[in-house]
């Protein structure tokens, strides 16, 4: 471990933040101190704030007892307020749509590889001591005579400087695995690179296969979050070169044509979002679409047997599978004028399952004829 370096960014905060999320955090400290617990805010909010990136997400840790301290804090800002006692953490669901995750300063410790952890009180040190990278071990203080000083325990500002991804202890990818994808979705997202070190400790855990040790549902947790990148054939590809995209299926295998439809899903993706800002879509399920369509469905089952999809993705997915290749047979015999031959195939369809099969085809002139159908027939049916 490194010696602590401090820095006080108060007036950096000041200058960066909206008034609101100011008064919010001094709010946060002074309540702090009638509550005689220290709070920090820590993880993405700290980071991101230092390479230029907005990031509302606020994880609080307090040390002393950080249940109380929301329940305490819940009455001050008239929130909603959801608790988990098995670890010590809640979340605050605030009136103007923020949220506020609160956890007690901890030790975890793994009663075996890949294992969840046993939690325990400790101190701001040691909770950041349990962090996945360096870049995510920064934490300013709220309280009052302290606010605004940021706690730098393991050069995590050297290593926001060098673009740098980097591991605190030699076997963290031997007690959490799903690390591995986060520090491909980290380096893809910030242009860093996973240092070689970090690098190695990733092959020597795929080479012990620890992703066979983890629970799936967490496994795939991670990879949805990855599939919502705003470029996931990055992280694909990233992955790859780690020869681990099979964690998915053992039948996924990368290759040209795959990396051609994540990039005819992204497309297809930018399209509908210019056209529909205010809809939602659920990116990720496109893309694992796109990963999974030389699949057969005997090998979708295998998978769903080991992911955590619910009932109506696995419906979707299967449906796909089973009614796709017909269907967009039918989209590519549609006249380049037939629009509303396009919208009668598509609007009992879901928007996820129609942005898959339009990026599929390969029919000159139909994502144009797409394009004119989002501007005329907005109210596609879209599962939220």
């Amino acid at each position: 471990m490194h010696k602590i370096q401090t820095k006080d960014l108060s007036r950096k905060l000041e200058s960066i933040l909206p008034i609101y999320l100011i008064d919010l955090l001094r709010d946060i400290g002074g309540l702090a101190d009638k509550n005689e617990v220290s709070v920090y805010i820590v993880g993405g909010f700290v980071r991101d704030m230092l390479i230029g990136i907005s990031n509302f997400d606020i994880d609080l840790v307090i040390e002393g007892d950080a249940i109380a301290f929301a329940e305490s804090l819940k009455e001050k800002l008239n929130a909603k307020l959801r608790i988990s006692q098995r670890f010590k953490t809640a979340k605050l669901l605030l009136n103007n749509g923020l949220s506020i995750d609160l956890a007690m300063a901890r030790t975890e410790s793994y009663s075996c590889p890949a294992a969840l952890p046993v939690v325990e009180s400790s101190c701001l040190l040691n909770d950041l001591c349990r962090r996945d990278f360096t870049i995510n071990t920064l934490a300013l203080s709220l309280n009052k005579k302290t606010f605004g000083l940021l706690i730098d325990s393991f050069k995590a500002l050297h290593d926001l400087k060098q673009k740098r991804i980097k591991v605190l202890h030699d076997l963290s990818f031997i007690d959490d695995p799903t690390r591995i994808l986060r520090a491909v979705r980290f380096e893809q997202r910030f242009d860093f690179r996973i240092d070689k070190y970090t690098q190695n400790l990733i092959f020597a855990a795929i080479d012990k296969k620890i992703f066979k040790k983890v629970e799936k549902y967490r496994m795939m947790n991670e990879l949805i979050l990855l599939l919502n990148e705003p470029k996931p054939i990055k992280v694909i590809r990233r992955m790859n070169s780690f020869d681990k995209l099979d964690f998915i299926h053992l039948n996924i295998k990368f290759k040209s044509s795959l990396c051609e439809k994540i990039k005819a899903a992204e497309g297809i993706i930018n399209c509908y979002k210019k056209f529909c800002p205010n809809k939602n879509v659920k990116m990720w399920i496109i893309y694992f679409m796109a990963i999974i369509d030389d699949l057969n469905i005997h090998d979708l089952k295998e998978i769903f047997t080991i992911s955590s999809f619910n009932k109506k993705e696995k419906e979707l997915l299967l449906e796909i599978k089973k009614t796709g290749d017909n269907v967009l047979e039918s989209l590519e015999l549609i006249p380049i004028r037939g629009i509303s031959r396009l919208n009668e195939l598509l609007k009992d369809r879901l928007v996820e399952e129609c942005l898959f099969l339009i990026s599929k085809s390969k029919k000159t002139g139909i994502k144009k004829m797409f394009t004119d159908y989002l501007v005329k027939y907005v109210n596609m049916k879209i599962d939220n």
